[in-house]
């Protein structure tokens, strides 16, 4: 009976306590993010087409070379909308590449080829560990791909031809990220990913490491390494490509 009587005091004593701490602490509230990004990736891989006189097309090109190469203003976003231990995490990019393409002046004279990529993430995230300076985050979601295939043939002894191929999919994602502060200003953030899992990619795997320094309380710089991989096939049409290379991002928080 005494232990009993005990028991109850001890949880009774807890549950006082828990509610005098979340009557202590100020409710979450939504906040938002919206960082805008400039990544040089190189380029490794391989795109293989069921365009006639394509076939595979093998890329490795470095940063400078793809910068060389765009045929589009790239457009690279990620955002973030949280409340509390809650967070939704998101990120954009869009670029373009075109290529000449060598005919050997045989039925046409030359061409090029034009890949686009389209990659968007969406996430929903926890925080499982939220210290003064430091955090873990674990979450799921899905990365959604599109890729499109241009080859534009110059008229030879065979008229002047355009072929097209695209894939689209969409793949599950686990995803972890952690960040540690070094200073009041200086911190450091790493983010990892992993998904596919034949569901739509054999797999896709991305990497992410930066250096941040917070200007003010509601601008931050980051400064870093990302690496995006993803292999997938459908019939006569595939990729497997890595994009990887530093990048730059301002995030501004409200």
């Amino acid at each position: 009976m005494r232990l009993r009587r005990c028991l109850v005091l001890a949880v009774t004593l807890v549950a006082m306590a828990s509610a005098a701490q979340a009557q202590s602490e100020p409710p979450p509230i939504w906040t938002f993010s919206v960082a805008p990004y400039a990544w040089v990736p190189a380029l490794r891989g391989n795109v293989h087409t069921p365009l006639p006189r394509v076939g595979d097309r093998n890329f490795e090109v470095g940063g400078g070379t793809v910068i060389t190469d765009l045929d589009a203003l790239p457009a690279m976003i990620a955002g973030e909308a949280r409340y509390g231990r809650l967070a939704v995490v998101g990120d954009f990019f869009y670029a373009a590449l075109q290529q000449d393409l060598n005919t050997r002046d045989l039925l046409w004279q030359g061409g090029h080829t034009r890949v686009t990529s389209t990659v968007g993430t969406l996430l929903g995230m926890v925080r499982l560990i939220e210290a003064p300076r430091q955090s873990i985050e674990v979450g799921a979601g899905t990365r959604i791909w599109n890729f499109i295939t241009k080859v534009s043939l110059n008229p030879g002894l065979e008229p002047g031809a355009i072929r097209k191929a695209s894939l689209s999919w969409a793949d599950p994602l686990v995803a972890a990220r952690y960040r540690v502060m070094l200073s009041p200003r200086f911190g450091v953030s790493v983010y990892a990913d992993v998904g596919g899992f034949d569901a739509g990619s054999r797999l896709t795997w991305q990497a992410i490491g930066s250096l941040d320094y917070d200007l003010t309380d509601w601008a931050r710089l980051r400064v870093g390494w990302r690496h995006l991989n993803v292999d997938r096939q459908s019939g006569s049409f595939g990729v497997d490509l890595g994009f990887s290379g530093p990048f730059v991002a301002a995030s501004l928080r409200f």
